[in-house]
């Protein structure tokens, strides 16, 4: 009787070591990397379930203290041509009451269409927009680079053109039928 109790004890004890030592190689294997189906790293950014990713991309609106291009943050759809139309209807609604800007878009300016091919952005508006475009002084200049500097903010767009059916300027001599590339220049210092 005491060779079988002895045996039980010896059972449980090596049973009892096997399990601990088990244990522990298990928590080196997890130390040492991922299991297989596990992720390294950070957990991913979540968008839930039907929402778009959203990304910041800066707007252009006009400052009348300092006749320039004043920035500002807004946050669009990340699909460049999604993000292009989110970025445009921004300029049409216009600045944000507490941002002290005046907007951009001439009166009754509404989007028709927005594409984007490549790394150009081609950007279509209703008449209202031509019709009411300032032909002349710096409000010119920042409505049309407002529009051009807010839509090369967007990553994958490096030039944009303006579709103006008829007309072939839109400022003095700058022939908006050739891709426009951002004017920093324009931009007003930051303090």
């Amino acid at each position: 009787m005491r060779r079988c109790v002895r045996r039980e004890v010896w059972a449980f004890a090596m049973a009892a070591l096997l399990s601990v030592g088990l244990s522990g190689c298990s928590k080196r294997q997890n130390a040492a990397g991922p299991q297989p189906g596990q992720r390294r790293g950070p957990t991913p950014r979540r968008v839930a379930p039907g929402a778009e990713e959203r990304i910041p991309i800066t707007a252009y609106f006009a400052d009348s203290a300092t006749a320039a291009l004043a920035p500002v943050q807004r946050d669009v759809r990340s699909d460049p041509e999604a993000a292009a139309d989110d970025a445009l209807q921004a300029l049409i609604e216009g600045p944000m009451p507490d941002e002290g800007l005046e907007g951009v878009m001439p009166d009754g300016t509404e989007l028709e269409e927005v594409t984007v091919d490549g790394r150009t952005a081609r950007v279509r508006m209703n008449a209202a927009f031509y019709d009411n475009f300032p032909r002349g002084g710096a409000f010119g200049g920042l409505c049309l680079y407002g529009i051009v500097n807010t839509l090369t903010s967007i990553p994958g767009i490096d030039e944009v053109i303006i579709e103006t059916p008829g007309r072939q300027k839109l400022l003095g001599e700058l022939d908006v039928a050739e891709p426009l590339r951002r004017n920093d220049d324009l931009v007003a210092a930051k303090p």
